[in-house]
């Protein structure tokens, strides 16, 4: 998200629109507003945001600083059919965070269900949907866990 914030506040700062960024670019004005709005479900190749930064206006510190970020964005399993498209960004936040704090007052989240509990709610909330394709979200849910895993044994 840091990156999708960054081309696009470079491109306000210079007073450009999606098309004369495109055209600078050499890319289309839909690949400058997906990455613009983080609507990609792979990862962000580093020479596409060097030249949507560069056609932006961006000064070399901070094209160098975009490109570090897209760089260092993991590849994301979610994007598999695991959990729904919306989700991606904030499974991907998710994955980097060092907390999460949460109020579920009748139901419990996510990352602390059990395989049984998830199964059963999926089911319950998407009663029309195949059990292969429920299978596979609560297999996405049960592999969200291990950042909890990960933190664990980091402390």
């Amino acid at each position: 998200m840091q990156l999708a914030k960054g081309l696009e506040r470079l491109r306000i700062r210079s007073g450009l629109t999606l098309e004369e960024v495109a055209k600078r670019s050499g890319y289309g004005k839909s690949t400058v507003q997906r990455y613009e709005a983080w609507r990609s479900e792979s990862k962000p190749q580093s020479r596409t945001v060097r030249s949507i930064a560069e056609a932006a206006g961006g000064d070399p510190d901070e094209v160098a600083a975009l490109v570090q970020l897209a760089e260092d964005v993991p590849e994301g399993w979610w994007v598999r059919g695991a959990v729904p498209e919306w989700l991606h960004p904030l499974v991907a936040l998710e994955h980097e965070a060092e907390e999460e704090r949460a109020f579920a007052p009748s139901i419990v989240p996510g990352l602390l269900q059990t395989r049984e509990y998830a199964t059963a709610i999926h089911l319950a909330e998407q009663v029309r949907k195949p059990l292969n394709e429920v299978e596979r979200q609560v297999d996405g849910r049960m592999k969200r866990q291990s950042v909890l895993i990960l933190q664990r044994s980091l402390s």
